[in-house]
């Protein structure tokens, strides 16, 4: 449970790797398809479309710093607010050097540069009949549950940190985000967010329609129901334990709004 197993295929080998988990999140590795540096899309009105960069472009440098994925692209771009970029693009089999002055947007109270192109997808889309589609559709939620179960044992076991968690404002803010991208990637994460509210809503905590099986269920084993007392009591502390996990995501979402986490860091140490 503890390690990660890796199958990579390299020059038409397949190789094993094996990471252990704590190796991974020490050393913050992030797999990433790889998607080439090519413009597929360009935002009206952004700096890219001032710059009249085309549909097919590839950027191959960026002030002189070679680039080899959209990733690189995106990296140099972010850490480079209020900058003037020069932009290397091989065009119709043609080389040509662009100056682009890149705009500003604020992602979690934190100025990110922003050039205003979209990558080709590397999604690959293909239809379904109605019965593969309810089949497909009943799998994906069973993984989505099965990983979210997974995910909330090992932070009480404390294998896995708290801070993972996300409050009202994260989810503002992701959808925000995946809004930007796609209507497709908006519809999957609202229906990421129904799935984990649905799973939740059935956790065995009174006030929630969980707790009101499991108390129906001790009044079947019972033979009788519970009194109006204790029930009033399971109930209240069902308010508690909801009230409670709602305070403390929502100040993990202040938290990692940078300048208000600095203070209160300061205020503290």
């Amino acid at each position: 449970e503890g390690e990660v197993f890796f199958e990579i295929l390299r020059n038409d080998k397949i190789y094993g790797i094996t990471l252990q988990n704590s190796v991974l999140r020490s050393k913050q590795i992030s797999l990433q398809p790889f998607i080439p540096p090519i413009v597929k899309n360009i935002v009206p009105d952004s700096p890219a479309a001032q710059a009249n960069f085309q549909t097919g472009d590839h950027i191959v440098k960026i002030n002189k710093q070679r680039i080899f994925s959209f990733a690189d692209i995106a990296k140099t771009v972010q850490n480079k607010p209020h900058k003037s970029l020069l932009f290397t693009i091989e065009r119709n089999g043609n080389t040509k050097t662009i100056s682009v002055p890149i705009a500003t947007r604020t992602i979690e109270n934190k100025e990110v540069g922003f050039l205003g192109i979209e990558p080709q997808s590397v999604m690959e889309s293909r239809p379904l009949s109605v019965a593969q589609s309810i089949t497909k559709s009943i799998s994906e939620t069973y993984h989505v549950i099965a990983r979210t179960l997974q995910g909330v044992g090992q932070m009480i076991i404390g294998k896995r940190s708290t801070d993972e968690l996300g409050g009202p404002i994260r989810i503002a803010q992701l959808s925000s985000q995946v809004a930007e991208v796609g209507l497709s990637s908006l519809i999957l994460f609202m229906a990421f967010l129904s799935i984990n509210l649905g799973l939740i809503n059935l956790f065995p905590i009174p006030i929630l329609d969980g707790g009101h099986l499991l108390l129906y269920a001790f009044e079947a084993i019972w033979r009788k129901p519970l009194s109006e007392k204790m029930v009033a009591v399971l109930m209240n502390f069902g308010l508690i334990v909801i009230l409670s996990l709602f305070v403390f995501t929502t100040f993990l979402d202040i938290m990692r709004i940078e300048s208000i986490g600095t203070f209160i860091h300061n205020i503290f140490n």
